[in-house]
């Protein structure tokens, strides 16, 4: 039967794992390094592997089904855009008419000191 607190067997425990850790990570980065040889060697072509990328980008960025207030199912595109649309005139309100930008009143706040103004833009 084997000590678990064997001194021999943790170290020799921990130099498989490292390994086999470190053969895991080879692997994911030989996939990866393959997926994108593939990709750039077939992207440009006008295949089916081009046509098939973008037809799933696209479907990344469409929303198909949405539930409305009533937890409601809307499926149709235009039934989608109307929720939204709804939706967002419900959480900015009704319209209001918007005032002149007064300049005058603006610079008599709180201005940022140049310091605070380079931490801003900073990169």
């Amino acid at each position: 039967m084997e000590d678990p607190e064997n001194a021999v067997l943790k170290d020799h425990y921990a130099k498989h794992k490292r390994h086999g850790v470190f053969l895991a990570e080879a692997e994911l980065s030989f996939l990866s390094q393959r997926a994108k040889v593939r990709y750039f060697s077939q992207c440009d072509r006008n295949s089916s592997f081009f046509h098939a990328i973008l037809k799933s980008h696209r479907s990344c960025r469409h929303i198909a089904t949405i539930l409305d207030n009533d937890n409601k199912v809307l499926h149709a595109p235009a039934q989608v855009a109307e929720e939204f649309i709804r939706n967002y005139k419900h959480l900015l309100g009704p319209s209001k008419a918007v005032t002149d930008f007064d300049e005058h009143t603006v610079n008599r706040g709180a201005l940022v000191s140049a310091a605070a103004a380079q931490r801003l833009i900073r990169p």
